[in-house]
């Protein structure tokens, strides 16, 4: 192809007109030569800049035209294929290795995908007019069930358009439900192209937006000794504050000063007699104080609360209004106490007003629009079960809730925070649980519950505000949470909804009580907001976990009558009665504590936010499957490994010790029979970069029968390896889960088996310097020393 095409410049015009007729649809001219190789250059100096980070990203405006290009010929106005060719010099020149192509030129670029049809780095995806191909180029190949070959099988993607008149909306789906989750399972690790496939949703809804606008960190506030080990301290906002400075973040935005609500404003969503309780509060004397908490569900009040619950609220206040009139975009406010779980009546959960509802309502109550569609994402680790309530019977306000629920065990352990829980009225669709239960969900499975559905519904939706309720509580990390979202999955999660109402966006906080990943993750989410491509995340994602799919999978069914943007999605696989046995059963597992007795046992129970954990529930209830069930899963569905017809019992430590190996070594062989997966035990880590915390045993040494020093308890307790205090674990009252967060001790032995955990490094340890901690409860609770260490 090279060397005719640079003839045509001294070719005559008949000459040209019989070299174009040898192509289709090709116009030749002596100067097309050089404008051709002059669009390829062009493109090559914009890869080249933006690869070694001169440019963040880039567009080139050039012409003619190269996806229609092939190898050998000249094609549809294209004679050479401008992005096979970048790709390529991209891999070549700057050594990447997997590279990603968008095309959503209406006509099909066959030449792209003959090009890299064969090619497992590239990732080539076309969304094109077809219409069963009568649309030109009229080929077979561009159809969807052309998908690649060899090594590259799956490597094309086309989204053939079989009717006119596609609009944003069919596009947006597009990039949402099958372009974005792709991309991001293949591991496109390329800024400047998972920002532009991010953008296209973005610029189509309004383009980019005006710095951010953070209001003023709420004044400081006493508290009393009641609150004083509790994860819910003022060090959260000081912590995530300090943070943003420490990165500039703080001098590139504009700071708004917070002011109080009035009480009017409150009385939008709360109740006279809960605003006149919570203001009578301020002039409470102490027992008083503690005598109201207790009324209320995990409520810790002093005479503080009710002037920082109302600066909280007037700090969103001012920012809604900044956002509305146009001063500001976007807005995030680093703001104490929560509110989300507040109720129209009561407080509840740490949390005193709504400030999210509240929020949504003040800028309806203040819009020209009538009313304003206002989207409200929750992504705190806990249900947002007041924020819920409020707006159930309203089609003005959109709430989507991911939250841990554990089939109903998890804070606030509330039926009303499951999947089938749609809203009611008018509002019916209008309220979306993505509750979670079962596994540890992290990155991967909160960006496919965004793509499946948070933002297919929110598009449609289509509002005029978003405001996130952005609790961080399901970070790594976190004591309460025990989820993996990490900093830069929430980063992604707000470039997503940065492509909704214009990219009028606030952050409001709400839970996380890792000071670390709360100030890590809040910093991340500004700096998108601030107009900062989202960092990439760790790759390759690991898929989805299976509870997650199915999860996400019953959600849609709930709500696909409400949402046709639903609707277009095929059924996921359900799990199969095998894995839902083998998911009831190591959770099971991983509550058990042998080292007690049936008498004696504390069971694990869900306590109330500061110690919401799933109860251990070892279901006698038959365990089945929609659908054809195979001899293989009927054959597992009456094991009665995973279908106990009697309930387990722990049994007496004497007799457990003598059956031990025997019983945990036929537990682990029938699991790995029906997973038909190998298992591994826990390998503990044989450093971490916190031994350094561990400091020289006391004078009195380690008594492993001590009880938990703030609530008494003997069930199971761990020591503290740096001040050696000893506390009860997350099982029972979560009291050395506080003190870690508080005191930021982070290595414990546990009573229980002696090991050593890291809370930092959310690790198992074993190392030599935890040798004389280890030996020393050995002693005491054994009256013989372990064997060296060796």
């Amino acid at each position: 192809l090279y060397s005719p095409v640079s003839s045509t410049q001294t070719m005559t015009e008949s000459e040209l007109h019989s070299l174009s007729e040898k192509y289709d649809s090709v116009y030749l001219h002596p100067e097309s030569y050089r404008v051709c190789v002059s669009a390829v250059g062009s493109v090559l100096q914009l890869v080249d800049q933006v690869m070694t980070s001169e440019l963040r990203n880039g567009f080139a405006v050039v012409r003619p035209p190269g996806h229609h290009a092939q190898s050998n010929e000249a094609n549809g106005f294209c004679i050479f294929n401008n992005v096979a060719i970048a790709a390529r010099y991209a891999q070549t020149r700057h050594s990447v290795r997997r590279v990603l192509i968008v095309d959503w030129d209406v006509h099909h670029g066959q030449g792209s995908q003959y090009r890299f049809q064969e090619d497992p780095s590239v990732l080539y995806f076309s969304v094109h007019r077809y219409e069963h191909g009568s649309f030109w180029p009229h080929l077979p190949e561009s159809d969807s069930q052309f998908i690649g070959t060899g090594r590259a099988e799956g490597k094309t993607i086309n989204l053939p358009w079989n009717k006119t008149g596609m609009t944003d909306a069919d596009y947006i789906a597009a990039f949402q439900q099958l372009l974005l989750p792709v991309a991001y399972e293949g591991g496109y690790n390329l800024q400047s192209t998972a920002e532009g496939a991010a953008a296209c949703v973005r610029a189509l809804l309004g383009g980019a937006c005006p710095p951010l606008t953070p209001p003023t960190a709420p004044s400081d506030s006493t508290f009393d000794s009641l609150c004083r080990h509790h994860p819910e301290q003022p060090q959260r906002i000081f912590k995530i504050f300090s943070k943003h400075q420490q990165l500039g973040l703080v001098d590139r935005c504009q700071r708004i000063p917070a002011r109080l609500a009035t009480e009017e404003e409150l009385s939008r969503c709360h109740s006279e007699q809960h605003i006149e309780q919570m203001k009578a509060s301020v002039l409470m004397k102490p027992r008083e104080l503690h005598k109201l908490g207790h009324e209320f569900n995990s409520v810790f009040i002093n005479n503080q609360s009710f002037q920082s619950a109302l600066l909280a609220a007037g700090g969103c206040f001012t920012a809604v209004e900044r956002i509305l009139t146009g001063q500001v975009s976007r807005g995030v406010a680093i703001v104490r106490p929560p509110g989300h779980h507040a109720e129209r009546d009561s407080p509840c959960g740490f949390c005193f007003f709504n400030t999210a509802a509240l929020a949504a309502r003040h800028a309806q109550q203040i819009s020209h629009d009538a009313p304003l569609r206002v989207l409200i994402v929750d992504w705190d680790v806990h249900h947002g079960n007041g924020t819920q309530h409020m707006f159930e019977d309203d089609d003005s306000v959109l709430f989507i809730s991911l939250h841990r629920y554990d089939n109903g065990t998890f804070f606030p352990s509330s039926e009303d925070a499951a999947p089938d829980r749609v809203g009611v009225s008018k509002g019916a669709g209008f309220n979306v649980n993505v509750a979670w239960s079962g596994g540890r969900m992290g990155d991967s499975d909160y960006l496919a519950a965004f793509h499946s559905v948070v933002m297919p519904i929110a598009t449609e939706f289509n509002p005029g505000l978003v405001l996130v309720s952005a609790g961080f509580d399901a970070a790594r990390g976190d004591p309460l949470g025990g989820y993996h979202v990490t900093p830069e999955g929430y980063a992604h999660l707000t470039h997503l909804l940065m492509s909704l109402a214009g990219g009028r966006v606030l952050l409001i906080l709400e839970g996380g009580y890792n000071l670390t990943s709360i100030s890590d993750s809040m910093a991340m989410c500004t700096s998108v907001l601030l107009g900062d491509p989202p960092p990439p995340l760790v790759m390759p994602l690991p898929p989805p976990h299976h509870s997650a799919v199915a999860t996400i999978n019953e959600v849609i069914r709930h709500h696909a009558p409400y949402w046709m943007s639903l609707r277009i999605r095929g059924r996921c696989r359900t799990p199969s009665a095998t894995e839902r046995g083998l998911e009831q059963l190591t959770q099971g597992l991983a509550s058990l504590d042998i080292g007690q007795s049936p008498a004696n046992h504390t069971p694990a129970t869900s306590n109330a936010v500061g110690g919401a954990r799933p109860k251990v529930r070892l279901s006698q209830e038959e365990v089945t499957c929609e659908g054809e069930v195979t001899p293989e899963q009927s054959q597992s569905a009456e094991s009665t490994l995973l279908q106990p017809q009697t309930p387990l019992y722990v049994v007496d430590p004497l007799s457990w010790c003598s059956h031990l190996s025997v019983s945990f070594f036929m537990l682990l062989t029938c699991l790995s029979l029906c997973l038909q997966t190998p298992l591994y035990v826990v390998d503990p880590l044989s450093w971490c970069p916190h031994l350094d915390a561990v400091k020289p045993l006391p004078p009195s040494g380690i008594d492993v029968f001590q009880s938990c020093q703030d609530c008494g308890s003997s069930a199971e307790n761990w020591t503290c390896l740096t001040c050696y205090q000893v506390l009860c674990g997350r099982y029972v009252n979560e009291h050395m889960v506080t003190h870690g967060v508080v005191s930021e001790h982070p290595m414990v032995l546990s009573f229980c088996d002696l090991s050593v955990w890291c809370y930092l490094c959310e690790s198992y340890v074993h190392h030599q310097i935890l040798f004389e901690a280890k030996n020393a409860a050995h002693c005491c609770k054994f009256g013989e020393e372990i064997p060296p260490w060796s």
